[in-house]
């Protein structure tokens, strides 16, 4: 495909900007494989930390749009007041309980699988000064459940595009191993190499880890004539737990950690490519498996080898209810 046209430009960043939302509201994934080691560190000045080493190894250094530097742990400090609750607390006392709600800066319990059922996001992007809101459903699908590992398919959809991921939960967490895209550019298969990671086990504050996987699939049911073409795309990123907080979900408050992530992810067909940038913090309930809150700053680069168009936007997802339907 040669100078593609508008049409097909835009399709194909409809596509990665399907992957881009599955990340942001996908499950909490983690690689239970023998090739996972885990450490925990205690530095000198007695703050612990946790590096966890994943099958897919470090991000090279100076990687062009990804950062491997990450701010030092900070811990969680101030009024214990979540929205729509206030609570005070005497010096050396445990925070009561009020009606739905819990501690402001709670610790989250172990990662657990989502109930399975449909969810619904809020996804507010701001770009050009133009703000637009939409809702979001995201379908989990439970496949089996045999010898400690279950197996699940969760599907995100936006503007007619989707993503759905083939997830096995074990005792040791949950990895991903491919994604199925549907887009208004036409159809591929992810079969990611290697299976990828979204969520480190173990999470505390100062636990970090890397991302780095690709696939190459060939398109399908496009409409506009790009059958048989194949594309390549590439996910890489940086994540450090950084503190925890309670966030209200649909007048529930729920403990959740706070992730500070930098992801990149590049789609490329023939000599077009659009790639995307997203830095900002997920609030994750762990023990629901699922992300309530995601803030971030995307950019977007599109270049079909003749032109680069870029544009900056801020992406705010919610979760607005913790109750499947």
């Amino acid at each position: 495909m040669r100078n593609p046209p508008a049409p097909v430009r835009l399709g194909l960043a409809a596509a990665i900007g399907a992957l881009l939302l599955a990340a942001v509201i996908g499950t909490a994934t983690i690689d239970d494989s023998p090739k996972q080691a885990v450490s925990n560190d205690v530095g000198t000045d007695g703050d612990s930390s946790t590096s966890t080493t994943l099958p897919f190894g470090d991000l090279p250094a100076g990687e062009p749009g990804v950062t491997t530097s990450t701010p030092a742990p900070v811990d969680v400090v101030g009024p214990t007041t979540t929205a729509g609750v206030s609570t005070t607390v005497a010096p050396g006392a445990t925070p009561a309980t009020a009606k739905g709600a819990v501690a402001a800066n709670a610790t989250p319990g172990a990662t657990a699988p989502p109930a399975a059922g449909s969810y619904k996001y809020s996804v507010e992007s701001t770009a050009d000064g133009k703000t637009t809101t939409q809702e979001s459903p995201v379908k989990v699908e439970s496949v089996s459940s045999a010898g400690g590992v279950t197996k699940q398919k969760i599907t995100m959809v936006q503007d007619g595009n989707s993503v759905t991921s083939d997830v096995a939960w074990s005792g040791a967490g949950a990895v991903v191993s491919l994604s199925e895209v549907k887009s208004s550019f036409g159809d591929f298969t992810c079969d990611w190499t290697p299976d990828f990671a979204q969520l480190a086990p173990n999470l505390k504050v100062g636990t970090t880890w890397t991302v780095d996987t690709a696939c190459t699939g060939a398109i399908r049911n496009s409409t506009f004539g790009a059958n048989g073409q194949s594309i390549t795309v590439k996910q890489k990123g940086t994540y450090k737990v950084t503190g925890s907080k309670a966030v209200d979900v649909g007048g529930t408050s729920v403990p959740t950690w706070t992730i500070e992530g930098d992801e990149s992810r590049e789609a490329t067909v023939a000599t077009y490519v659009v790639s995307t940038r997203s830095v900002g913090p997920q609030q994750l309930a762990a023990e629901k498996g699922l992300p309530v809150l995601t803030e971030q700053q995307v950019t977007t680069v599109i270049n079909s080898g003749t032109q680069k168009n870029t544009q900056n936007s801020t992406v705010k997802v919610k979760l607005l209810s913790l109750t499947p339907g």
